[in-house]
C-alpha cells in the first residue's frame, strides 16, 4: 500500500498528524518491551492522539512511559464510576456499562469505546494472557 507503512499491530498514514490510536495489552506485563518503546516514539512523533486504559499491566506502563516523555495527547479511558491509573493527570473518558460486575465484560465496555474513537490500534501482548 503506497504511503503506508505497517507497523507491529497497526498502520500509520505517513503523511497524517493528529490520528487517534488506541493502546492496550496484557495486563501480566509489567516493563514495556524495547519494540514497544520504538512503536510509542513514532506515535509521539506523528503527535498522535492515544486513548489508554486506567488497568495495571500495559495501561499503566504506557501511561508511565508518556508521563516520562511529556506528552500531552493521552486520554485515559475507564470503566464505572472510579478511574484506577492516571499517572499524568490527563483528561479521562468515564464509559457507561449496564453490567455490574466488575469481570472482563465490564472493561470490554471501555475497550469498545476505545475502539470506535480511533482510527488505529497497537496491541502489545505477552502472548500468555486471556484476551477476549
Amino acid at each position: 500500500m503506497t504511503g503506508y507503512k505497517q507497523e507491529i499491530g497497526f498502520m500509520i498514514d505517513l503523511k497524517v498528524k493528529g490520528k487517534n490510536i488506541f493502546i492496550s495489552g496484557s495486563i501480566n506485563i509489567g516493563e514495556l518491551p524495547k519494540e514497544a518503546i520504538a512503536k510509542l516514539d513514532s506515535i509521539i512523533g506523528k503527535e498522535m492522539n492515544v486513548p489508554v486504559g486506567a488497568a495495571k499491566g500495559i495501561d499503566l506502563q504506557v501511561q508511565k512511559y508518556f508521563y516520562k516523555k511529556n506528552y500531552p495527547n493521552v486520554t485515559v479511558y475507564f470503566a464505572g464510576r472510579q478511574i484506577r491509573n492516571n499517572v499524568g493527570s490527563w483528561k479521562t473518558k468515564s464509559v457507561e456499562t449496564n453490567i455490574i460486575t466488575k469481570n472482563r465484560l465490564f472493561y470490554t465496555e471501555k475497550d469498545k469505546a476505545m475502539v470506535a474513537d480511533t482510527d488505529y490500534g497497537l496491541m502489545i501482548w505477552d502472548g500468555k494472557a486471556k484476551a477476549l
